[in-house]
């Protein structure tokens, strides 16, 4: 678009035999003249105004860059969660795997101590095979978290084209949110990549119905030529000529096609606010419900430990007292199984809590930052030589971060 800023040069030539006749050379009866015609032409035109068509142009074309830019930044961000979210789901399936091979030893445990009860006569068949039971429900939870952690293990390698291997536990990342919602959603409206899309294609159909004027403009151009003939028009010579020409266009009337083209364009640019303001609830919807959820799984998390401290300390005591008969064995299997439900439901709020984090982060379009995984924008835009700058979400300094 910036081309058309600066002048065309147009040259043309051409050679060949010319038969003419016309009332110059038909005087005397003279039936035509053949000639050996030659004619070369420089034309250099310079747009002077154009009714503002090219500079609304150029902006259009900026802010359609801006748009692919960050429609390419939200993927990233998007890419980077769903990254996120296949690692914690294989970081907790293993973990949930782990817990139950624990609560499998344990039932194995209480199983043999029941049946060295029982073959003291202290107990009956009936309580080992209640014990069996136990066992084999404690191994088919574990059978399920195997399947569980194969399907995560796919999408892992789905995601990232590599199997999981040895993973570290995922750093919180809680330092990178504000320090409250209101102030976490103001961060989020103002670089959430979706909404920064949504503006350029704002400022794109805003610019699009602003060129929309220029065809009720006259438009001047200024243009400088030269001609170099011979034998032009069955006239025998030499023909030299060279001119400066200001040149002006004015359409007053084309039946209405420049009226309705712009009605046009001011319903998209209506339409592009309308979908922006979508974008916001929605984005503001969601940043709401995860940091409900975050907040939720942060206390449920708490709560959970506690409660898994309190039945690990009751395990063995409701072991010893069912020795001493002052505890049934179905105390001790059930004591059992909330310690294995606790532990469990401790890791799956650690989840869920890192999750939300994480959400969070990509709706503000700093996740990968975060986890130091730079966009390539910058590298790409230095390479090509850009002028102009497209802006990378960043914080904003008057608001202060949660310690």
């Amino acid at each position: 678009a910036q081309a058309d800023y600066f002048p065309s040069l147009d040259v043309q030539a051409d050679a060949c035999v010319e038969y003419t006749k016309n009332p110059v050379n038909q005087g005397g009866g003279s039936v035509g003249d053949t000639l050996n015609r030659r004619l070369l032409s420089v034309t250099l035109t310079q747009e002077i105004f154009d009714g503002l068509d090219t500079f609304y142009e150029v902006r259009r074309q900026k802010d359609r860059i801006n748009s692919a830019h960050f429609a390419l930044f939200d993927v990233h961000e998007q890419i980077a969660l769903d990254t996120a979210d296949a690692y914690l789901d294989v970081y907790l399936q293993r973990g949930l795997l782990a817990l139950a091979k624990q609560n499998i030893q344990r039932h194995q445990q209480i199983l043999k101590t029941v049946k060295q009860s029982t073959d003291a006569g202290r107990t009956s068949e009936v309580d080992v095979a209640q014990v069996t039971a136990r066992l084999s429900l404690a191994k088919s939870d574990a059978a399920t978290i195997e399947q569980s952690l194969q399907t995560a293990i796919g999408d892992f390698k789905q995601q990232t084209g590599i199997l999981p291997s040895r993973l570290l536990r995922p750093d919180s990342h809680e330092h990178h949110l504000w320090h409250d919602l209101d102030a976490q959603i103001e961060s989020t409206l103002s670089s959430n990549p979706a909404i920064l899309e949504a503006q350029a294609n704002i400022d794109t159909s805003h610019n699009e119905y602003k060129q929309t004027i220029a065809p009720f403009l006259p438009r001047l151009d200024a243009e400088l030529s030269a001609d170099d003939a011979d034998n032009i028009g069955g006239i025998q010579g030499q023909d030299k000529n060279a001119s400066a020409l200001g040149l002006v266009n004015w359409n007053l009337y084309n039946g209405g096609e420049d009226v309705a083209r712009r009605e046009e364009f001011l319903h998209r640019l209506n339409l592009s606010r309308a979908l922006k303001a979508q974008i916001v609830r929605e984005t503001e919807q969601t940043v709401r419900e995860t940091w409900a959820q975050r907040v939720a799984a942060s206390e449920r998390e708490k709560n959970f430990e506690i409660q898994a401290e309190s039945n690990a300390a009751l395990v063995d005591a409701y072991l010893q007292q069912f020795n001493l008969n002052r505890r049934t064995l179905l105390d001790v299997l059930d004591i059992q199984n909330e310690l294995f439900n606790a532990k469990s439901n401790v890791l799956r709020e650690q989840t869920n809590n890192l999750l939300a984090v994480y959400t969070l982060l990509a709706f503000e379009g700093q996740l990968s930052k975060s986890f130091d995984v730079p966009f390539a924008h910058d590298t790409q835009k230095k390479s090509q030589n850009q002028a102009y700058d497209i802006p990378i979400p960043q914080k904003r300094p008057v608001l202060h971060k949660s310690q």
